[in-house]
């Protein structure tokens, strides 16, 4: 608060999209009293928005929590075979991680795996495909699940499926005895695509988030909704998998209620010009449509009062698209799970400006393309013929729906505040993570690291080397020194030409 004092914006102060931490709940109240003690108005629940790729990722963890009776070892290099289940049954993801790292135990056993795929596709080992032709493997390396990455489950997981005859035929080996007892049987492996395909929806809703350099809160109800709807459906549909989608379902359902405490949510959607109402018209009650309108119109006449006069004339200018803040991130999603028909609405356009309830009616009249460029919008044709829209815009629709880049400025701390350099001034540490994050790229791209990197889930991150310290012991040139700044402990960092 010290920090807005100073800068005085204080009042000006708006949502704060943190993480689901209980820590997180304390300091938005603890936020709320200070902004009490200033006699300015803050209401802990309405100011608080979560972050979307982390409900999406507990959702996804008590998934994988329920079905399986292991976790991440912490050192990447064993692995327990102890996968048998109390029902005398083994447990496919613990057996599927124990096989992956038992094959990357050492280098000796990865130059036999990649030359039994490449053997193998030469001899035809692999039998045929339902076509009858051979089967060919990529030469690929299987992937650890990596506590620190999102979604490293899923990719392990598709990893192991694609790479079934390969693994198959390994095993078999008489070189490889002592781990032939980590072959799956055709039903373990009829789980492990089970549930590979659970896992697959949270994350193609994270990969569409990735899609978006800048991902708001204006399409989050809609991807959450679409997100369950994805889970119920193919729960339904697969008997077999409705235990796993079912206690995800329960988290997701938790979260998606939590919701409810805050208004920016229905309002930052009613303002993309290509949701309006029709989204909660489509798909939500009659209770809760009334109780939208109501919250809707309740913002709108307080930011009226701020306005000045306003002309009661419009201008009709066709819906912008292109660059800028993208909303078809949601189509993305609807198409991938056959859930177009959820998108479909469209109605007329009367313009018409008076009152609130009239610009109100007026602007739920009509409805954008997917694909129309919010900021434009706003800037010209929805800024003339929604003044009062237009104000409620430029406070709502930049709400980010994610609080991962914040957490990723100062998460590569290490990187900087190495052995070296632990005399950094506090001051000095702040802006040198602030300065690396601004300089990763020349346009902002929150979403940049979300989704995990293949090379994360085969290096040891201890291998990647401090190229920082080098660069500021002169043995690395200026370039290289900016590109280290601009980087963080996840991406590679890639050397130039002296």
């Amino acid at each position: 608060m010290n920090v807005l004092d100073r800068a005085a914006v204080t009042v000006k102060g708006g949502h704060w999209t943190l993480d689901n931490a209980a820590m997180n709940d304390t300091f938005m109240e603890s936020l709320e009293e200070l902004h009490i003690e200033r006699d300015i108005p803050f209401n802990a629940d309405d100011r608080r928005i979560m972050c979307f790729p982390h409900v999406v990722n507990i959702a996804t963890g008590h998934v994988i929590n329920s079905s399986t009776s292991n976790t991440y070892s912490d050192d990447p290099d064993e692995y327990d075979d102890s996968a048998e289940l109390p029902n005398g049954s083994r447990d496919v993801v613990v057996l599927c991680r124990n096989t992956v790292r038992a094959i990357r135990a050492s280098g000796q056993r990865i130059e036999r795996f990649e030359n039994t795929i490449e053997i193998g596709n030469e001899q035809q080992w692999f039998g045929v495909d339902k076509d009858g032709e051979p089967i060919t493997l990529k030469t690929l390396q299987l992937l650890r699940d990596v506590r620190t990455r999102w979604d490293s489950v899923y990719f392990m997981i598709q990893r192991f499926l694609q790479l079934r005859q390969a693994i198959e035929h390994f095993l078999t080996s008489p070189l490889n005895k002592d781990i032939a007892h980590l072959r799956m049987t055709d039903a373990e492996w009829n789980q492990l695509e089970d549930f590979c395909a659970v896992l697959m929806i949270p994350h193609i809703v994270q990969h569409g988030m990735c899609a978006e350099k800048l991902p708001t809160l204006s399409a989050s109800l809609p991807n959450f909704e679409m997100f369950m709807t994805a889970w119920e459906t193919l729960g339904a549909k697969h008997p077999a998998l409705k235990r796993y989608t079912d206690i995800g379902l329960k988290w997701a359902t938790k979260y998606y209620h939590q919701m409810d405490n805050t208004k920016a949510y229905v309002i930052a959607m009613f303002l993309n010009p290509s949701f309006r109402m029709a989204w909660i018209t489509a798909h939500w009650g009659e209770d809760y449509i009334r109780q939208a309108r109501r919250t809707i119109k309740e913002m709108m006449a307080k930011y009226r009062q701020r306005l000045p006069a306003m002309s009661t004339t419009a201008t009709d200018v066709p819906p912008p698209r292109g660059r800028g803040i993208p909303s078809s991130n949601p189509w993305a999603t609807a198409t991938k799970y056959n859930l177009s028909e959820m998108l479909q609405f469209h109605q007329p356009l009367q313009p018409s400006l008076r009152t609130v309830e009239e610009e109100f009616e007026i602007y739920v009249r009509d409805l954008s393309p997917p694909d129309t460029d919010m900021v434009l919008f706003w800037d010209m044709d929805g800024g003339k013929r929604f003044p009062t829209l237009h104000a409620m815009a430029l406070d709502y629709l930049p709400i980010q729906a994610s609080a991962v880049p914040c957490e990723r400025v100062f998460s590569s701390a290490s990187e900087t505040d190495t052995k070296r350099r632990n005399r950094l001034h506090p001051t000095l540490m702040e802006a040198l993570q602030i300065l690396k994050f601004s300089l990763k790229r020349q346009r902002l791209d929150f979403m940049q690291g979300l989704e995990t990197a293949e090379e994360d889930m085969l290096l040891p991150a201890e291998d990647a080397p401090d190229h920082l310290a080098s660069a500021l012991h002169g043995e690395s040139s200026v370039d290289e020194l900016i590109r280290a700044l601009g980087d963080d402990s996840q991406t590679s960092i890639e050397t130039t030409d002296m």
